[in-house]
């Protein structure tokens, strides 16, 4: 089947996208405070080890999934924000639901919209 034109240009255009977007991460990473880098950390950790420990009970998952050495301040914004988003994404159809959880985390720790939160975590899973 023979694209149309319309067809050609939205090809082209995700090509440029697609192929100077490995750049686009790094230029994005570069510009994160290394403050928010070491949280944004913790989150893709935590997303991961949720992941693995979802069909955990709530309180098990949020004990096993903050690494030991994460701030206290920031184990406790954990606790208090994780069950919640646990329970919404414990039987997501989401696309992707490790990512949504990690965006939403994100959203939540620095206060920016979900768009810019979502590129935010993709590039922390990026260059993990």
């Amino acid at each position: 089947m023979e694209k149309t034109l319309l067809g050609k240009i939205i090809a082209a255009i995700l090509a440029v996208f697609i192929s100077g977007f490995p750049e686009f991460v790094k230029k994005v990473y570069r510009k994160i405070p290394d403050e928010l880098k070491e949280k944004l950390a913790i989150i893709i950790d935590v997303v991961e080890k949720v992941k693995e420990f979802v069909d955990s009970p709530i309180a098990d998952i949020v004990t096993a999934a903050i690494p030991g050495n994460a701030d206290d301040e920031f184990k406790e914004w954990l606790r208090k924000v994780l069950p919640d988003i646990i329970e919404r994404y414990k039987n997501s159809t989401a696309f992707n639901p490790e990512h949504d959880m990690a965006s939403e985390l994100t959203a939540k720790l620095t206060g920016v919209g979900k768009g810019q939160a979502a590129i935010t975590a993709e590039v922390a899973y990026q260059n993990k």
